[in-house]
């Protein structure tokens, strides 16, 4: 399913003592419900986008592995066979040396970049990490993409706090600090119940109902939520079940 919205511009700014509604406000932004079917479950990107994953290194092993799984499966739906279309990059947050994992540069391999995330090891990161470091790779990265594509960064995050900075950091630099003009979409991708949504609206890309996924557990996430982030970050994704053949009658 998905959600249309209605917004309402300012005409003309406030002065004085007045004060116009926020962007959010319910006097300027209202919500419907649209396309209500559940998302076909093979859908596919065929979109002109650079894909940069972030997987957070505190979570535990068993969620690691599914977060893998999960970015993996999300990567092997982006097309990127066409030079025209997608490219795909993975890092993950930090190793016990408090520096990024860059698993994969931007590429249009994306089996290369779905081994290298599946072959990602859990290494947990000490509390005194500086933020910049994924900041920085994750920005080397976005310097090696497209400039014909728009970057999406899709960050997973599971309310640990020592993950928090370095990903709200790295949402507000692809928000309003990347150089050239061509920002990124930020979308998160939550898992459990120490996830504060209200930090996460603050960062996600505008409208935040439709760039932030939440499940209370890593494994819902492989059980239903994999075409639904799909067609968020890619919303001209189609679906990939081939149509049946229709027969003409003798």
């Amino acid at each position: 399913g998905g959600v249309r919205f209605r917004y309402r511009g300012v005409a003309e700014p406030a002065t004085g003592k007045g004060k116009c509604p926020s962007k959010d406000s319910e006097y300027r932004l209202t919500f419907s419900e649209c396309n209500t079917h559940p998302c076909p479950l093979a859908l596919k990107c065929r979109d002109r986008k650079n894909f940069i994953f972030a997987i957070p290194s505190s979570v535990g092993e068993t969620d690691f592995g599914m977060l893998r799984s999960f970015v993996s499966q999300l990567i092997g739906r982006i097309d990127t066979h066409k030079d025209l279309l997608s490219l795909v990059g993975a890092l993950v947050y930090y190793d016990e040396n408090r520096a990024p994992v860059i698993l994969s540069d931007l590429t249009a391999d994306a089996k290369a970049v779905q081994q290298a995330v599946l072959g990602a090891k859990n290494l947990h990161h000490p509390a005194d990490t500086s933020v910049w470091q994924p900041l920085l790779s994750a920005a080397m990265m976005a310097d090696k993409a497209r400039v014909d594509a728009d970057n999406v960064v899709v960050i997973l995050i599971d309310g640990e706090e020592e993950d928090l900075e370095e990903a709200y950091e790295m949402a507000n630099y692809f928000k309003y600090d990347l150089q050239g003009g061509r920002k990124g979409e930020i979308f998160f991708v939550a898992t459990g119940t120490r996830v504060d949504l209200s930090d996460l609206r603050e960062y996600a890309s505008f409208l935040e109902s439709q760039h932030i996924t939440w499940v209370e557990s890593v494994d819902q996430l492989l059980a239903g939520r994999l075409s639904s982030v799909l067609a968020a970050t890619c919303p001209k994704a189609v679906s990939d079940v081939p149509k049946p053949k229709v027969h003409a009658a003798a």
